[in-house]
């Protein structure tokens, strides 16, 4: 018996909603069960939290790790208020305090070394300045990370502050100034010899003696770079407080 027309037709868009029917109760099946596991593992960083509250603000690589924790599963440990749906017990640890005062001791500490290093410091370096001045005055000591999470904090306020990398090393920059592939190129080569000099870049990298020295004058003019005279040719070295931490 020959079938009737648009049968075939009828069944297959019957199967095919069948289909989508299935797979939109499965994706929502995914969806809740992400959501209950998401629940539970920012329950168990709240219980983590308040157990080594202390820990986590004295030991400066542990308190990289709880923020990595944090973010993995979408918290702003350094909230200071609490969005909705976020637990408030990230208000209650304190870390977005402890992180807007470090941005105002890093702002300091950046704006005092300008005159010697340009405005590009070391995030290392800053690191190492910051925990000088709290052994003095007996305060908690601070990593590489909380530095840069604080000028990060810094970022959204179009504060001029933001860290870049220059080849392998984290930089803070304090000054608007964008440094050109030819500028980051030099203070590479700068942080792994100590210094460079023209007869350096015309070698190594092939560059015309007028772009050599064109770069070399700029960052000395921005004090990124420090020149010195007294041999045959003129050697550019890196700040001693500052760019290479």
């Amino acid at each position: 018996m020959k079938k009737r027309a648009g049968l075939a037709s009828f069944d297959k868009e019957e199967t095919d909603a069948r289909f989508k029917s299935v797979g939109n109760d499965m994706i929502k099946s995914q969806h809740v069960q992400l959501s209950n596991q998401l629940e539970t593992f920012q329950q168990a960083l709240a219980a983590f939290s308040s157990t080594h509250s202390a820990k986590i603000h004295a030991n400066p690589e542990f308190r990289a790790e709880f923020t990595r924790m944090c973010n993995v599963v979408g918290i702003d440990p350094l909230s200071s208020s609490v969005p909705s749906g976020q637990a408030d017990w990230t208000a209650e640890l304190g870390l977005g305090a402890i992180y807007f005062d470090l941005a105002v001791q890093v702002v300091e500490v950046c704006r005092r070394t300008r005159p010697e290093n340009g405005g590009i410091m070391s995030v290392d370096a800053a690191t190492n300045v910051l925990n000088d001045k709290n052994k003095k005055f007996g305060a908690a000591e601070v990593g590489a990370d909380d530095v840069v999470r604080a000028v990060q904090s810094l970022e959204i306020l179009d504060s001029g502050f933001e860290v870049i990398h220059v080849g392998s090393k984290q930089m803070i920059r304090s000054v608007p100034k964008e440094l050109n592939a030819d500028q980051s190129t030099v203070l590479q080569a700068a942080q792994i010899v100590g210094y460079v000099s023209a007869s350096m870049l015309r070698l190594n990298l092939g560059w015309q003696k007028e772009r050599a020295r064109s770069v070399l004058d700029d960052l000395v003019g921005s004090s990124m770079l420090w020149i010195d005279e007294q041999g045959r040719e003129a050697e550019y070295w890196l700040p001693t407080n500052g760019i290479d931490g």
